[in-house]
C-alpha cells in the first residue's frame, strides 16, 4: 500500500456522538483526497504507476516482490517526493434555509524522503534469489490551510466564518522481502510488512454573525490524535516472455491496532470542553493488482495495470457503549456505508534513448484513479484523472530518475461550515456544492548498483546454504 497519500484534499470534521450523551464526541471525518496506495520510485511514477509487470529495479518489492529475482547485483535505492494540492469550493447552497456560502480555496505544498532499500542477490540451490530490506512512507498525511467564508442571506450578510483545517503525520512500514526465479520464465516473491503510523487532525472555526461583535462569536475547536500498528504480507508472481511479461500481486488485508483520543471545545450552549480516548482496531483493505508489459522493440516498453481495492471493508471496530463498527471513509455502519470498492486503471510507456555511455529514458502515462470514499449524504463519487511524464540518466552503476504527475478531480460534496452544525445532535451538513481539486507530485529516485558482489554472494551462501 502506498500514500494515504501523497495528496490530501479537504478534510471536513463531522463529530458523531452517543445517543445518551450528545456532548461526547466520537471521531468522524470526511476526507476528499487521493487515497489509492502505490509503490515507490520515479521510474514507475513517470509511467503513471503501471509497474506491476516490470518491477526490475531497487524499488521492486514495493510493486511486485517477485521482481526482485531479476536483480543481478546488490542495489541501494532512495526516493524523494514532493506534492502540492489546491482545493476550490464553489458557492454552496445551504441545505436548509435561503443562505449561500461564498467560494473559498485551500492549498498546501510539502516534500519528504519516502523510500529507502537495500537488495542482495545471491544463489540458493542453483536458483537466483534476492532479499531486500526497505522502509516506505506509505501514506503522507499532510494538510494545513485556512479558509475565510462569507455567508449571504436574501436580507444581506449572514456571517463571516474563519476556519482552519490541519492534518499532520504519516503511516509507513518496514519490509522484509524476497524473490526467487523458479524457472527462466516464472518468478515468485513475498514480503512481510511491519506498519506504524502517527497523525493528528483537527479544525477550528470562528463564526461571527453580521451585527454581532467578535467577543460574542461562536467558536469551536476539534482535535484528534491517532496511532496504528500492524502487520501484513504481499505475494507476487511474475511471468517473463521474450517480448512481454505478466505480473500479479496480492496485498493482504490486516487489522491494525488503532488508538485515538479526541478533544472538543466550544462556547456554544451545552458546549465547554470534552475529551475521549479509544483503543480499537482498524481494518486496512485487501488489494489485488494485475499488470502486463509489452516490449515491441529493444527501446520501447508499454505497460498496463489494473488494481482492485476493497474500500467497503476498511472498518473501525466498534467500542461498546460508544459507537458501532464504522467504515473509515464515511463513518457510517457497514449496512449503510456509501463507500465503494474501486478498480483503477494505469497505462504507461517508456522509450530508451541509447547514448555511448548512458541511457536516457523518456516516459509518459495516464491513469483513472477512482476513490472509495463518497459523499455520505448524496453518494456522489470522487474520480481522479492522472497525466505523468518522466525521464532520467542511467549508467551501468547509477540510475537517476525524475517524474511529475498531474492529478485532478471534480465532484460535489457536503460540507460542515458553521460550529452549530457540528455541535448539534444529530449532525447534518450546512451546505452542498461543487469542488475542484488539482494536484502535482514530483518524484526523484537514486539507485546505485554495486559492481562487486562476490562478497555478498559468499555471505548469503554461508548464511542459507553453508560453507
Amino acid at each position: 500500500m502506498r500514500r494515504f497519500m501523497m495528496a490530501i484534499g479537504w478534510i471536513l470534521i463531522a463529530v458523531s456522538a452517543r445517543a445518551d450523551d450528545p456532548e461526547a464526541p466520537v471521531m468522524g471525518n470526511l476526507m476528499r483526497f487521493s487515497l489509492t496506495p502505490a509503490g515507490a520510485g520515479a521510474r514507475a511514477a513517470g509511467m503513471a504507476n503501471s509497474f506491476t509487470a516490470l518491477a526490475d529495479d531497487g524499488t521492486a518489492a514495493s510493486w511486485n516482490p517477485a521482481g526482485l529475482a531479476q536483480l543481478e547485483k546488490p542495489e541501494a535505492s532512495v526516493v524523494f517526493s514532493a506534492s502540492g494540492q489546491s482545493i476550490e469550493n464553489d458557492a454552496a447552497q445551504a441545505r436548509s434555509g435561503p443562505g449561500v456560502y461564498s467560494p473559498y480555496r485551500m492549498s498546501y505544498n510539502r516534500g519528504s524522503f519516502d523510500f529507502a532499500s537495500m537488495a542482495f542477490p545471491f544463489a540458493l540451490g542453483g536458483k537466483p534469489v534476492t532479499l531486500q530490506v526497505s522502509w516506505q512512507r506509505a501514506y503522507r498525511l499532510w494538510f494545513h490551510s485556512p479558509a475565510t467564508i462569507m455567508e449571504s442571506l436574501p436580507s444581506g450578510p449572514g456571517a463571516l466564518i474563519h476556519s482552519r483545517t490541519d492534518l499532520d503525520g504519516s503511516i509507513g512500514f518496514f519490509s522484509l522481502a524476497g524473490g526467487v526465479r523458479l524457472t527462466e520464465r516464472a518468478l515468485v516473491g513475498a514480503s512481510l510488512n511491519f506498519w506504524s503510523g502517527d497523525w493528528s487532525m483537527g479544525t477550528s472555526i470562528l463564526d461571527t454573525p453580521a451585527g454581532v461583535p467578535p467577543p460574542n462569536s461562536q467558536i469551536l475547536s476539534f482535535r484528534q490524535w491517532n496511532h496504528i500498528s500492524g502487520t501484513n504480507y504481499n505475494i507476487g508472481i511474475l511471468l517473463l516472455y521474450p517480448k512481454a511479461s505478466v505480473g500479479l500481486v496480492y496485498r493482504s488485508a490486516f487489522h491494525a491496532n488503532y488508538h485515538f483520543n479526541t478533544l472538543l471545545a466550544s462556547n456554544l450552549p451545552n458546549g465547554g470542553q470534552t475529551s475521549s480516548d479509544y483503543a480499537t482496531t482498524l481494518r486496512f483493505p485487501r488489494q489485488i493488482s494485475a499488470g502486463v508489459a509489452w516490449k515491441p522493440t529493444d527501446t520501447w516498453t508499454l505497460a498496463l495495470d489494473l488494481t482492485q481495492i476493497q474500500w467497503s471493508r476498511m472498518e473501525i471496530q466498534g467500542v461498546t457503549g460508544a459507537f458501532p463498527p464504522l467504515n473509515f471513509l464515511d463513518f457510517l455502519p457497514a449496512s449503510t456505508t456509501t463507500t465503494r470498492d474501486t478498480l483503477a486503471f494505469n497505462a504507461g510507456a517508456e522509450y530508451l534513448w541509447l547514448r555511448p555511455k548512458a541511457v536516457i529514458p523518456l516516459r509518459f502515462g495516464l491513469a483513472y484513479d477512482p476513490q472509495g470514499g463518497r459523499d455520505p449524504w448524496r453518494g456522489d463519487p470522487v474520480n481522479y484523472y492522472v497525466l505523468a511524464l518522466g525521464t532520467g540518466y542511467n549508467t551501468n552503476a547509477w540510475k537517476l530518475d525524475a517524474a511529475v504527475q498531474y492529478r485532478w478531480a471534480n465532484f460535489h460534496s457536503s460540507s460542515y461550515i458553521e460550529p452549530a452544525s457540528i455541535a448539534q445532535t444529530p449532525r447534518t451538513p450546512d451546505a452542498y456544492g461543487p469542488v475542484h481539486t488539482a494536484e502535482w507530485r514530483v518524484s526523484f529516485s537514486v539507485i546505485y548498483r554495486m559492481n562487486e558482489s562476490s562478497g555478498m554472494n559468499r555471505f548469503f551462501h554461508k548464511a542459507f546454504v553453508g560453507p
